[in-house]
């Protein structure tokens, strides 16, 4: 196999990697009625310090803002967020959990572990180590202007 070859069959196996590891955490919280387009965001809320701007939330996500809102809009709906104007700039949203919210990013919290420790504890701590070295660096220099 040519070199060209090895890094499609890596970028390939990254990919379906990738695809498998959404669909097993989305198998593991469909007992909550939540996707990944709706868990997401409340993990991202959930580790939050303090309320964030939508657009903050958006670029986190790394999704555009509008889908954002249609987001946000489904879990306001569910009583899982808040949206308030911005004490300086009342163009600007703050997203806030509610107490539901909280108890439901807790529980999508534990039953995410649950799926990572179940695979890395499968998978010597030497190897790990080195992939995940090896992702942030193709993910630094794929993030670089070209």
């Amino acid at each position: 196999m040519s070199m060209i070859q090895e890094y499609e069959a890596f970028g390939s196996l990254l990919g379906q990697v990738t695809r498998v590891w959404r669909k097993a955490m989305n198998e593991s919280l469909a007992e909550f009625g939540l996707t990944e387009g709706t868990w997401r965001p409340l993990i991202y809320l959930f580790r939050a310090v303090e309320p964030l701007s939508q657009n903050d939330l958006a670029e986190l996500m790394g999704l555009d803002r509008s889908s954002v809102v249609r987001l946000l809009d489904v879990l306001q709906r569910a009583g899982y967020v808040t949206r308030q104007e911005d004490t300086q700039d009342r163009r600007i949203k703050r997203v806030q959990l509610t107490q539901a919210g909280t108890d439901v990013a807790l529980q999508v919290k534990q039953a995410s572990q649950q799926v990572l420790q179940q695979v890395f504890d499968a998978i010597p701590d030497d190897l790990l180590s080195s992939t995940q070295s090896g992702l942030q660096q193709i993910l630094q220099l794929l993030s670089q202007p070209r």
